[in-house]
């Protein structure tokens, strides 16, 4: 049961922090109105990987490309998966099955509570973010 809870949170998670990336991509397309740049989603690239590349061209030079890359490097040039790609990773393992298998949908050590906290302190990292941006703008007003 406890293992079921914790595959629904990664997946809830999932969801919600790709309706809130649209939200957000949406809302701030409309206040840039015809200076926003639109960018084509490249075949099989994941759906935050577009939201995230359009903000990132509309909005460069803030940061928000680290949080589209598969691999992120430490300052010690050290190479690790990056926890949003895990995420969607997980997500399509837990959603997309294989064969009717979900076997691997209740492994321990891949839908563990500490990889949950990770993904949700990756997404709340990339909203801070996103949150810096929205302050630093000033074309973008407060309602």
């Amino acid at each position: 049961m406890e293992q079921e809870v914790i595959l629904r949170a990664f997946t809830s998670l999932r969801r919600l922090f790709i309706r809130g990336l649209r939200d957000i991509t949406e809302e701030w397309k409309g206040k840039m109105g015809t200076d926003w740049q639109d960018c084509n989603r490249h075949k099989g690239a994941a759906e935050y990987v577009h939201l995230l590349s359009q903000l990132k061209k509309n909005f460069p030079g803030h940061g928000i490309g680290d949080f589209t890359k598969k691999v992120k490097r430490d300052d010690k040039g050290n190479e690790t998966e990056s926890v949003l790609y895990r995420l969607n990773q997980l997500r399509n393992l837990a959603e997309h099955t294989n064969g009717n298998d979900n076997a691997d949908c209740f492994d321990p050590n891949l839908y563990s509570e500490e990889q949950l906290l990770e993904c949700f302190s990756e997404v709340r990292a990339l909203f801070e973010t996103l949150e810096q941006v929205y302050i630093s703008r000033s074309f973008i007003e407060f309602d």
